[in-house]
């Protein structure tokens, strides 16, 4: 069994810095897509054991703003908005060299996912919207 280590970077935007995780090469070894593991208000570490279980693909996971090692925030304010999630994404992929990426969205997650599709539809090759709340 292959184990791969975390990297955890940050990436920072005007409003907020956006700590990431990334298992795998950048670009990735076989050319398949980032895959990206998305949560709300799940953060990186919620997904450690699901990502271990791709030691096949490079994934990267976060923490999105406003919540665990991206909890600062510089804009004031305290609500969560599937727009902003999108956009915070969207300034992810293109920092890691641009989409199309692989997205498993989960809960809010997939709330961000499906918003994050409508808004930057050339990001995401797939997305699997698990359980968005409606």
């Amino acid at each position: 069994e292959t184990t791969v280590t975390a990297q955890t970077q940050t990436l920072e935007l005007p409003d907020v810095d956006l700590t990431y995780d990334v298992r795998g090469p950048i670009p990735t070894a076989d050319g398949r897509p980032l895959l990206l593991m998305i949560g709300q208000p799940m953060q990186a570490d919620g997904f450690a054991d699901l990502a271990a279980q791709f030691p096949d693909r490079t994934v990267v996971t976060y923490d999105p703003r406003g919540l665990g090692r991206s909890s600062v925030r510089r804009d004031d304010r305290f609500d969560q908005r599937p727009e902003d999630q999108a956009a915070d994404l969207h300034a992810l992929v293109e920092h890691l060299g641009g989409g199309p990426v692989d997205v498993f969205g989960s809960s809010g997650g997939a709330v961000a996912g499906l918003t994050w599709v409508s808004l930057h539809p050339d990001d995401v090759a797939t997305l699997v919207a698990h359980e968005p709340p409606s």
